[in-house]
């Protein structure tokens, strides 16, 4: 099984200014927690990971590049794209004439911040292959079980990534991928729909956050994902 985080920001990312971490940092991190796979995932384009591969691969890590874009104003993970594409993809008629080389992931889908997909993954559900459970919940306030009730009825593969903005949170949200280290073969297991042996090859794994850790990036979250939102 590969150990993968497919939602991660690193600088570089044109929103996300203020990361206290490197792409080193990350990759030096993740080899210390024995992870596989990495995705960086910028903010409005995909993101340049040309100069890192190299380093990721001495580490024994598959470098993945992504891009968190806005369709209709909706938060929405995407893969194996190019960034010219990239530029291009505005609305979900966008994305429908890529889906079929593409891989599209809900970012923590029902979340309370107008940029999350909410109704929408389920409008347009022959789009996404996977819904992301989410690292920002508790015990008991915890918006992923929504997540996970919709992601079994579309019969979607559950992912549970970092949406890394703070190093120290790395490691407690990841995903077990039973495939080879290739992107072609993390794509294809991904696209396949969680039935059977399929639902049994993705696994993810988490753990909630403590109500002080709650709280302290509750404050850092949701004033950005506000003015984010307001300045679109």
């Amino acid at each position: 099984m590969l150990k993968a985080d497919l939602h991660i920001h690193t600088p570089g990312d044109p929103i996300d200014k203020g990361l206290t971490y490197t792409t080193k940092d990350l990759i030096n991190c993740a080899a210390k927690l024995k992870y596989d796979v990495l995705a960086i995932t910028w903010h409005h384009k995909v993101a340049d990971i040309n100069q890192w591969k190299y380093y990721a691969k001495k580490k024994n890590i598959l470098l993945l590049a992504g891009a968190e874009l806005d369709i209709e104003k909706k938060h929405t993970l995407i893969y194996n794209i190019t960034k010219e594409e990239a530029q291009n993809i505005h609305s979900f008629d966008d994305l429908y004439k890529i889906k079929d080389h593409a891989l599209i992931g809900a970012p923590h889908p029902f979340f309370l911040l107008p940029s999350c997909l909410g109704k929408s993954v389920i409008q347009h559900k022959e789009l996404f292959s996977f819904l992301e459970y989410s690292h920002f919940y508790t015990e008991k306030f915890n918006l992923n079980k929504k997540t996970v009730s919709v992601a079994e009825q579309l019969q979607k593969h559950v992912v549970a990534c970092s949406d890394l903005h703070h190093v120290e949170c790395f490691g407690k949200d990841y995903t077990l991928l039973d495939t080879t280290p290739t992107a072609d073969a993390v794509y294809d297991l991904l696209r396949k729909k969680a039935v059977g042996k399929n639902k049994k090859r993705v696994q993810y794994a988490t753990k909630p956050y403590t109500l002080k850790e709650f709280m302290q990036y509750f404050l850092y979250f949701a004033p950005r994902g506000i003015k984010y939102f307001v300045t679109r």
